[in-house]
């Protein structure tokens, strides 16, 4: 910690007030199962590695989760080890973003409000896009948003609050969607073009874990334009074919690889992939021991307490700002906490809902409920259910969770069925104050029998 931390002295102080009676009043485990948990890790000692994941990230304290999740697994030593978190060495590639060359004349939306998006990530947040869609503004200034061209997306089944994002993407003057198949998304565009498909393109994998890259290389030839070839296609007609000076995929993939020393035509014969280097552990003491930044940060240290974050204005340390409605301010209207977005084996969001052997085998939405929750609402298997929220309503079968495998207290509801879809429940202002995520895991409902 004194080594290769920074923040440690400011973190102690906050944490102090996170007894176990407070942690298992606000998050609902029970206080032996904490302790069973502070075993584990002390049992584990640098042999632990946690993944945050998008169910912290969804919630309205979804950094300061995600954050000290990772920061648990620092603090006890467990990074770059065999065992914990490691720090990957992958193949050096050069970068495909325009950041540098391209001048915005235009703010992207939400940079003033979410600016850590725009600094990690260079993108705009789009659920303030739905809004600057409807009202042609963005922070009181005009901004008319008239066209979208989009691939690879389908808000109408992940975006929180569906009936906006129903609402602003039929507004649009002109909406292209490019996908595989008909999604939800696509059935509002003015026009629909067919995306080639993993079989149909060449496509680069990096995988950081096995720190190696892998061409899975076309082998099907449909005559469909890759992703690639349809942007190249517009941004020539458009007179910005600068930016994109390959003349197919092969000639990217080169350029990408270059710095690598691997080309296409190596990474094709060699299909079971190319890995950079063996995994090694404990690197950031050998960059110390050469007088270098032991981590990619400001202080070149973990920042338990985040320099970035402080000069963007936030706390540097991850800290509770504000608990959920159901904790806080319990609604009687709607008192129960319903999470959202569970995957399920079958299913990529929207995807495959096409194919019958997989709809045969999860045909319809259904809202998972706690045994006993379901005993006290008398409720059966099979029973249909009015699911409300403030931002909406659907109707779906109950499905009773046995007793270990799901939380009491709580209710579930996979996102992307059409038929019941959840984020027409979800509140799409309910978002985390420093990325900008909405509260897809946590929204208060009420249940009754339809």
């Amino acid at each position: 910690v004194e080594k290769f931390t920074v923040g440690f002295d400011q973190l102690k102080e906050y944490a102090k007030q996170f007894t176990k009676e407070f942690a298992s009043r606000i998050t609902g485990v029970e206080e032996a199962v904490i302790d069973q948990m502070v075993d584990m890790i002390e049992e584990a000692g640098d042999q632990i590695c946690s993944w945050p994941g998008t169910g912290l990230e969804h919630q309205r304290n979804g950094v300061s989760n995600s954050r000290i999740t990772s920061l648990i697994d620092c603090l006890v030593g467990a990074v770059d080890q065999k065992g914990g978190m490691l720090l990957t060495e992958n193949h050096k590639r050069n970068d495909l973003t325009l950041n540098d060359e391209f001048v915005r004349e235009l703010e992207p939306i939400g940079r003033s409000k979410y600016p850590i998006i725009d600094y990690f990530k260079r993108e705009s947040h789009t659920l303030m896009l739905m809004d600057t869609i409807l009202t042609g503004k963005y922070e009181g200034r005009d901004y008319p948003f008239k066209g979208l061209i989009m691939t690879a997306a389908d808000p109408m089944f992940t975006e929180a609050n569906t009936s906006k994002t129903k609402k602003a993407l039929s507004s649009l003057e002109l909406f292209v969607v490019k996908d595989v198949m008909m999604t939800e998304t696509a059935k509002l565009a003015h026009y629909i073009i067919p995306a080639a498909s993993n079989f149909e393109r060449d496509e680069l994998y990096f995988n950081g874990i096995e720190q190696s890259c892998y061409l899975a290389a076309k082998c099907i030839d449909s005559g469909l334009q890759t992703e690639y070839e349809f942007y190249k296609g517009l941004a020539d007609r458009l007179g910005a074919g600068e930016y994109f000076p390959w003349k197919d995929e092969k000639e990217l993939i080169n350029y990408i690889m270059e710095p690598s020393g691997y080309d296409y035509d190596y990474l094709k014969e060699h299909p079971s992939g190319v890995r950079a280097c063996p995994v090694r552990y404990k690197k950031h003491e050998e960059r110390l021991a050469r007088g270098e930044k032991p981590f990619p940060t400001p202080t070149g240290k973990i920042e338990l307490c985040s320099t970035v974050l402080e000069k963007f204005g936030y706390k540097g340390i991850p800290t509770i700002d504000d608990l959920p409605d159901y904790i806080k301010e319990p609604d009687p209207e709607y008192p129960w906490p319903c999470t959202t977005g569970a995957r399920k084996v079958y299913y990529f969001h929207g995807r495959y809902r096409n194919i019958p052997q997989i709809k045969k085998a999860h045909p319809h939405a259904e809202v998972e409920i706690h045994e006993e929750d379901a005993e006290s609402l008398g409720l059966k298997e099979g029973d249909l259910v009015n699911v409300t929220s403030k931002q909406g309503r659907i109707t779906l079968p109950v499905k009773i969770m046995q007793r270990g495998t799901f939380a009491k207290g709580a209710f579930q509801i996979t996102h992307g069925f059409a038929d019941a879809n959840a984020n027409l429940l979800t509140d799409d202002t309910d978002r985390c104050p420093i990325s900008g995520f909405p509260a897809l895991k946590c929204v208060n409902v009420k249940i009754e029998k339809a």
